[in-house]
């Protein structure tokens, strides 16, 4: 076995994943809806992010009108999502993409930045609009937790114990940004960037550090 697959050998691939949904500034909707599903691949084995990746836009149903503050966070337009998908089909087109990349029967874990897509806002709205979640989506890794100390960024101030953002990850790694933060497909590659130089360091992302969605 090769000395790479000795330091990482709890999962075959990460599944990078980072949502964007619908939001206004300073006002708690009653559903946040996901308008932007994307998710990119590492192979762990091969310590490589491939080529093949998951994207697509959600129509929401709830609030179908972004807000101005919404477009300009995200930088998604209002055509985009009215000619998206809804999210039972998203969900069950990444099945597809799964199956059909052979990652079903595959050891894979998602990665997300922060606890709110797959902890909160895909649970949340699930339940608001009752649909069945795939089990595969109920686990996964919060990399701000399991961030090591050591490439903090260096402007973190002594005594401030707030987890570093992706930013901040990226600059602890001296990693450039790139594309537009909070578009959901370029974030998900910056993440992707950050747990494939981590791998490269050593980092073992295993089984332990997982976070469990009851829904």
């Amino acid at each position: 076995m090769d000395q790479k697959n000795q330091i990482n050998n709890d999962f075959d691939y990460l599944l990078i994943l980072d949502f964007e949904a619908t939001c206004e500034k300073n006002v708690k909707l009653e559903c946040q809806e996901i308008i932007e599903f994307p998710v990119v691949v590492l192979d762990v084995k091969n310590q490589q992010i491939l080529d093949v990746f998951f994207h697509h836009y959600i129509k929401p149903s709830v609030n179908p009108k972004l807000t101005a503050f919404c477009t300009e966070l995200t930088g998604i337009k209002q055509e985009q999502v009215d000619n998206g998908i809804s999210l039972q089909e998203a969900l069950a087109q990444l099945t597809l993409f799964l199956e059909q990349n052979k990652l079903i029967g595959s050891s894979f874990t998602f990665i997300t930045c922060g606890d709110f897509d797959l902890g909160n806002c895909l649970r949340r709205e699930a339940l608001y609009k009752k649909i069945e979640i795939p089990q595969y989506l109920k686990n996964y890794i919060n990399i701000k937790k399991v961030f090591p100390k050591q490439y903090y960024p260096k402007q973190k101030k002594e005594g401030d114990n707030r987890l570093p953002d992706m930013v901040g990850m990226l600059q602890g790694l001296n990693l450039k940004l790139d594309g537009h933060h909070h578009s959901g497909i370029d974030d998900s590659k910056n993440i992707a960037k950050i747990a494939l130089t981590l791998l490269q360091k050593g980092f073992k992302f295993n089984k332990n550090m997982r976070a469990f969605s009851n829904y």
